[in-house]
């Protein structure tokens, strides 16, 4: 009778969140408001429909959230800036 082989255990490697050290750009920071944004209606008891609804109504939103102002939460991204100017 043949011996059997013992398997080797197999070490899984763990998933690692990689953390990046550059600070968010204006682009990263209207998505996460957005998402946080999204996720608070979601808990106020809205559906998926009526919260995406409430993100894509600029004017649902109060002023402080989505203002043209440097001090609100939603910055304004303005499609003309050009970052490379030559």
């Amino acid at each position: 009778m043949a011996t059997k082989r013992k398997r080797r255990k197999v070490n899984k490697r763990r998933r690692v969140n990689k953390k990046s050290d550059l600070p968010f750009t204006k682009i990263d920071q209207h998505y996460i408001a957005l998402r946080e944004c999204f996720l608070a209606a979601r808990r106020a008891g809205f559906t998926p429909e009526q919260a995406f609804w409430l993100l894509t109504e600029s004017r649902s939103m109060p002023d402080w959230i989505s203002a043209p102002d440097k001090d609100t939460i939603i910055p304004a991204i303005d499609p003309t800036d050009d970052e490379d100017e030559d």
